[in-house]
């Protein structure tokens, strides 16, 4: 049977060439970035809180508690800085009180004077000095509850400044656990605690910082330490004992301390806010920080932005993405150890060339 033209056409039409297969979709869900997810102040504010409890020295000042009572406060940022040495038997350090007057003692470190038998174990049986912060309020500000304050974020942190040749020993730094005195506290003393930093004492800044671990140091006390029970959270001990009789190791320090004030008494409040999920997410994490990040922090090794950012989208899980952020870090050391090598190897050329 010979097929009409028609009919040759409207089974092409019809069906000589396969229908097409339609496009297989792209089931991967588009999900927004997190920070879509929150306002952005709350964000700015749980990231500014981060970077002060990590890094009081450096970060500006201006941060709040993310976390209620959300209120109108005075930010301040008050320092104290000195410098200090060890006792003739080689035993140095420094603690600190979370203290917001400017007439009370924020920092109590040795001298260098020996007390004579030159056994100083602790800073209670060394010879030391104390120094306050250049803080606008003072202790009659808050006795007299003209105003009331709260921690932000605080730190203490030392470096050798003595001799190149001269410099060895031994540095412990440590944020007592439960936030309790540590005037009396020795080396030994110090070992025992499983968060104690070991560290060499160098030129290299060795730090410790204060973060919150009682609820009542997250709200508004009319106690010029943010406390009710004043303590010295926070203390680093030096040990250079061994060292040649009469060789002195002298050290710089710092204190930091960043602050909310309320009351009459606290001028230029600013407007504060309280980011109920990315607030407890950043203190969760920096509970899980490694004492050692807060060095590398304050020695320039660590971006403060990077890990807030990681902090806040992971919580207390940030470290298992923070791979690429200590990796940096061991590049950097590995760079700052060949640019030494290479320096020494070519002060030595030189040298001998001299010769």
């Amino acid at each position: 049977m010979v097929k009409s033209q028609s009919q040759k056409k409207k089974n092409t039409k019809a069906g000589s060439r396969p229908a097409p297969k339609p496009k297989a979709r792209n089931m991967k869900v588009e999900r927004a970035p997190r920070h879509h997810l929150h306002d952005r102040h709350d964000r700015d504010c749980a990231k500014h809180y981060a970077q002060t409890v990590m890094n009081p020295f450096d970060t500006p000042a201006g941060a709040c508690v993310p976390s209620l009572p959300c209120l109108d406060s005075a930010k301040r940022k008050v320092f104290a800085r000195g410098v200090g040495a060890c006792e003739s038997a080689g035993f140095g350090g420094i603690n600190c009180a979370t203290c917001m007057s400017s007439d009370g003692n924020s920092v109590v470190y040795t001298t260098g004077v020996s007390t004579g038998g030159g056994g100083a174990t602790s800073l209670q049986t060394a010879n030391t000095a104390s120094k306050g912060n250049n803080s606008e309020l003072t202790d009659s500000d808050f006795t007299n509850k003209l105003v009331q304050g709260r921690v932000v974020g605080c730190g203490i942190r030392i470096r050798y400044t003595g001799k190149q040749v001269d410099m060895n020993g031994t540095v412990y730094a440590l944020e007592e656990p439960a936030h309790l005195k540590t005037t009396a506290m020795t080396i030994e003393d110090l070992r025992g605690y499983d968060r104690v930093k070991t560290m060499p004492f160098s030129r290299e800044w060795v730090v410790a910082t204060w973060q919150p671990v009682l609820p009542e140091e997250t709200t508004f006390s009319t106690s010029s330490y943010g406390t009710l029970a004043p303590s010295t959270p926070l203390i680093i001990l030096i040990d250079c004992q061994g060292a040649p009789a009469g060789t002195t190791y002298p050290f710089e320090w710092e204190f930091y301390l960043h602050y909310e004030a309320i009351g009459s008494a606290a001028r230029g409040k600013t407007r504060s806010h309280v980011s109920p999920l990315l607030g407890p997410r950043v203190t969760a994490a920096l509970q899980q920080a490694p004492t050692t990040l807060f060095d590398d922090i304050s020695n320039r090794k660590v971006n403060t932005s990077a890990v807030a950012e990681r902090m806040m989208d992971h919580g207390s899980s940030w470290l298992r993405t923070a791979d690429d952020i200590f990796k940096g870090v061991a590049r950097s050391a590995a760079a700052a150890i060949t640019s030494r090598a290479a320096a020494q190897y070519m002060g030595g050329g030189l040298m001998a060339i001299g010769l």
